[in-house]
């Protein structure tokens, strides 16, 4: 058993990692396996439903059995190599439908695919006039008794993808660590794991990346998510608090800019600057919004309300929208 964390070996050791892999895995800031355990999918295909060619529409994902009606080619213009096209229907039994699938750069496809037979479909559709078509598709054969094949029933990562890298590799990688580390030890405490309905640490990591359903993919991600807040939590409290006062600066630095105008605040003004110095008093954080018109003065209270922090010895971030209008606020504050 190892912890999540500390699986020190490099990508380079999994197999399909080569130098361009182990570049592109630097990309995504990946270098060992542990970092690349943590790497978080951009969401999840949901294969565990059938959704038949008949009711996919423009840009959803049909997952289905079909039957592969013909081959033909197209891309007759000079110059241009022909393409692959396989016509398929679907034989699911909850609707009909065909789906032209467009083997760009698959043309080998001819020969694997045959006319008659029956295939698990997962494609993206697009409607093309009349025409439904997909250019990324995976075909599983159907079982001997023309069923599903294991493949459908999946719930699949999508990762972020850089360079050489696919998501084959990745969940292969993926699938490697998780068989080679054994269990992972569990990092949470038992008491608050019932509490929450938390997974432990090792059901947790191995549900993420590939969940039996969407109820444990879940539980996967909210335990995830409370492991690291948990840990966050842990450093904060474990850290030392260096209190390091720095010295004051002399004088009155609010009254001091206040001289300096070339006007005289308003009363509702004077109102806020007296409860911004509450506020900055008071033992609770401040939370604060300052409302009012374009002109009024809000940054000008800002500014004064940030020298009585920095005449104490404090240091301020002063903000803005754009780095143009935070020169502005540094050069007239300057």
């Amino acid at each position: 058993m190892t912890y999540l964390r500390t699986i020190t070996d490099p990508v380079t050791k999994l197999g399909g990692v080569g130098p361009a892999a182990t570049g592109s895995y630097a990309e995504l800031g990946i270098h060992t396996q542990s970092e690349l355990l943590l790497l978080a999918p951009r969401t999840w295909e949901d294969r565990s439903t059938v959704r038949p060619l008949g009711s996919v529409q423009d840009g959803q994902v049909a997952n289905t059995l079909v039957e592969v009606l013909s081959h033909s080619y197209f891309g007759l213009k000079k110059g241009m190599k022909r393409t692959l096209k396989i016509i398929v229907r679907d034989v699911s039994g909850l609707g009909d439908g065909r789906l032209s699938l467009l083997c760009f750069g698959r043309n080998f496809l001819e020969k694997t695919i045959k006319p008659g037979r029956i295939y698990y479909l997962w494609a993206p559709v697009a409607i093309k006039g009349s025409e439904k078509q997909a250019v990324q598709f995976e075909l599983h054969p159907a079982t001997e008794d023309g069923d599903f094949p294991p493949q459908f029933g999946k719930i699949l990562p999508v990762y972020p993808l850089r360079g050489s890298l696919t998501q084959r590799l990745i969940r292969a990688n993926i699938r490697q660590v998780l068989t080679r580390c054994g269990a992972f030890i569990n990092e949470l405490p038992e008491s608050l794991m019932k509490e929450l309905d938390l997974l432990s640490t090792d059901e947790a990591i191995r549900a993420y990346h590939f969940p039996p359903n969407l109820q444990q993919l879940a539980r996967a991600r909210r335990t995830l998510a409370f492991t690291e807040l948990f840990y966050l939590q842990l450093v904060a409290r474990r850290k030392p608090r260096k209190k390091t006062a720095k010295p004051a600066i002399p004088g009155d630095l609010e009254l001091r800019l206040i001289e300096r105008l070339p006007f005289t605040l308003t009363n509702d003004q004077l109102a806020a600057l007296k409860e911004i110095r509450e506020d900055l008093g008071a033992e609770e954080p401040m939370n604060r919004l300052l409302q009012g018109d374009v002109g009024s003065g809000k940054t000008l209270i800002g500014w004064i309300s940030a020298l009585k922090i920095i005449a104490e010895g404090g240091q301020v971030a002063f903000m803005a929208p754009t780095e143009l209008l935070a020169r502005q606020h540094a050069e007239s504050g300057a």
